[in-house]
């Protein structure tokens, strides 16, 4: 009876012991964040709203809004990675298409 009592227990203690590695595992990848939910300049998370949504250049390359309003200059942005410019004649900044594709993933 003694046995069968440790047995269990045992048992009992390995299933405890791998939910909680399951936990631990699903915790930590939660924390960590995906390279394409971070904005290439300022290596913040994308958010939903405010300066941190995703914007769309023209050559299809993603910024934050925040680091889009930092490097407007006389209406245009040139791209920080292949120089094309997004020309903002009758737009703003914040009129650039948001990318909810990197919103999704």
């Amino acid at each position: 009876m003694e046995q069968q009592t440790e047995i269990s227990l045992e048992k009992e203690f390995e299933k405890t012991m791998t939910m909680k590695q399951r936990e631990g595992k699903e915790e930590q990848k939660k924390k960590e964040t995906l390279p394409w939910k971070l904005c290439t300049i300022c290596s913040e998370e994308y958010g939903e709203e405010g300066d941190r949504t995703p914007r769309n250049l023209d050559c299809g390359h993603t910024l934050c809004l925040g680091c889009c309003k930092m490097i407007v200059q006389l209406n245009k942005i040139q791209c920080p990675f292949c120089r094309v410019d997004t020309q903002l004649i009758g737009r703003t900044v914040s009129n650039l298409p948001k990318n909810y594709l990197a919103l999704s993933m």
